[in-house]
């Protein structure tokens, strides 16, 4: 991932993890699925619709983690840093779900 993650980027790499719910479990799915949730609620806004993100998930999932991380620690409010925290959680989680 580039030195500086656009919220675009996090918003295609979350769109690509829960388009493979048949790679998850119904637990990871769900938790991918709550940090995307969160994740939109933080951003306010739509990123442009794009293609799906190819690789494998453990890759897309960590890739996610990493961007959250990024996105946290130059939130503009404590509140919405808080919402990409807890968007990340939710994807180590659901790492820990995957067999």
């Amino acid at each position: 991932m580039r030195e500086s993650t656009t919220y675009d980027e996090v918003y295609h790499l979350l769109v690509s993890l829960c388009e493979r719910q048949e790679e998850l479990s119904t637990a990871a799915h769900l938790r991918v699925m709550e940090a995307f949730n969160t994740f939109m609620e933080a951003t306010y806004a739509t990123p442009m619709v794009g293609p799906t993100v190819p690789g494998p998930l453990a890759e897309l999932l960590q890739q996610s983690r990493v961007g959250l991380r990024e996105l946290s620690d130059r939130a503009p409010d404590l509140p919405r840093a808080v919402m990409y925290t807890h968007a990340e959680e939710q994807l180590r989680a659901a790492v820990g779900e995957l067999g």
